[in-house]
């Protein structure tokens, strides 16, 4: 049994209903491809009857996909852009064809070419699967799909993620030759990377509104994993803060330009290293410092410190524990903390 209401959208949904299976349900803009999508799916329908099949056969991974994408709520945007990956690439598979070998040779496909043919790493690839099975679970309570088949892949192995970190001593250097900047917020933009552990994205998108100077406190809205996120502000951030203060929703680090676009200061930023005599390169771990490299800072500064791991994880804005051991590189100096006050007083008399 079919029905065809109108939405106050003014698209129009179809519903079908078949014994033994979940409704199945999908908007269109016009009444007409509403009817199609009925004659076609009753007719798949008859026709997987006939054969002794199921009716998932006749659904597609763009099925999937859309109806997923429809009554999705959330505010991360990476899911979206990877699973429009997946319909650009197999929107046209039929579910019933789409297997583990099917995934995981797409998994290859990305990790040798990514995107754009430049490669992708292990734990970007994880994401994509991850996004993907996803779906297939979402799929399994709409449409009474049986099998995901993302969960017989495994997972890539996935490295140890960015080691260099600033110590202490190089993030006072890299503030003090900031002052100095030709860009007169490079301080302003350092001092507040190291102290709230933000994204370069959740920085650069920051308004003059999202600054709570009675109480101290930084509001950074849709961060990478969806959430809202409140940060205390150090006494200097503040007193740096009010030096460029300005009323009204302006981005605090706009082009002098462009006022509603971000600054471009990456030239500032290899100068500024210079400046500080910190290598841009690291030899000892085979990588580039860039400006990540703050926010893998703030969370070693303050397990170095002493800090509990949740308390870092709730600050960083991790939802899993395991997110934030990646971020946190504990010096030999803690280490030496740590063994002295558990075993520094056993003793043989």
């Amino acid at each position: 049994m079919a029905t065809i209401r109108r939405r106050e959208s003014g698209n129009y949904q179809a519903q079908i209903r078949l014994a033994g299976l979940k409704p199945i349900s999908k908007t269109f803009p016009t009444k007409t491809q509403a009817k199609q999508f009925v004659r076609q799916v009753e007719g798949d329908a008859k026709l997987a009857q006939m054969l002794g099949d199921p009716l998932t056969n006749s659904l597609t991974i763009f099925d999937l996909i859309t109806a997923f994408v429809e009554q999705y709520s959330g505010k991360d945007k990476t899911i979206l852009l990877n699973l429009n990956w997946w319909l650009q690439k197999y929107g046209h598979f039929k579910v019933s064809k789409f297997t583990e070998d099917t995934v995981r040779q797409a998994i290859n496909h990305l990790i040798e070419h990514g995107r754009n043919g430049r490669g992708m790493k292990p734990q970007t690839s994880n994401r994509y699967k991850s996004h993907l099975s996803t779906v297939f679970k979402f799929a399994q309570g709409k449409f009474g799909i049986k099998d995901n088949p993302c969960k017989l892949v495994s997972s890539q192995k996935e490295g140890k993620g960015r080691q260099r970190f600033l110590s202490q001593k190089e993030q006072l250097s890299l503030l003090e030759a900031s002052k100095k900047s030709k860009w007169d917020k490079l301080y302003l933009f350092c001092l507040l990377a190291i102290t709230t552990g933000a994204r370069k994205g959740e920085l650069l998108k920051l308004r003059w509104n999202h600054i709570d100077f009675k109480n101290k406190i930084v509001f950074f809205g849709n961060t990478k994993n969806g959430d809202n996120k409140e940060m205390p502000l150090t006494s200097a951030s503040i007193n740096e803060l009010k030096l460029h203060r300005k009323v009204g929703n302006e981005l605090i680090f706009s082009s002098p330009v462009k006022p509603k676009v971000a600054y471009d200061f990456r030239i500032h930023w290899a100068k500024v290293l210079i400046d500080a005599n910190i290598p841009e390169y690291d030899l000892k771990h085979n990588e580039k410092l860039v400006i990540h490299s703050m926010r893998h800072s703030f969370c070693s500064t303050l397990a170095n410190s002493g800090a509990e791991l949740q308390d870092i994880a709730t600050l960083a804005g991790h939802k899993s524990i395991q997110t934030t051991m990646r971020y946190i590189h504990v010096n030999n100096e803690r280490k030496k903390t740590v063994v002295d006050s558990v075993f520094g007083k056993l003793k043989v008399k």
